[in-house]
């Protein structure tokens, strides 16, 4: 993982539409503007996901194919 990077983990008997829950609330949260010095300032946020064992069979692999999705998205 890259400083600009993190994981989220999840119970494996998250559905798909639990992962979009979450991912949609990260991406609120990060989205929501914020004044610094009197600017307003936007971060943006890529979300990729990957799923146990759907995707990928141990921790390496899941963060690879968690990059990828993130870059297809």
């Amino acid at each position: 993982l890259a400083g600009d990077e993190f994981v989220v983990l999840l119970p494996e008997q998250c559905d798909e539409g639990d992962l979009t829950i979450v991912a949609n609330r990260i991406l609120s949260a990060v989205g929501k503007p914020y004044d610094l010095l009197g600017q307003e300032f936007r971060v943006t946020v890529s979300v990729g996901i990957s799923r146990y064992p759907k995707n990928a069979e141990d921790e390496e692999s899941l963060l690879k194919a968690a990059d990828v999705a993130m870059y297809h998205a």
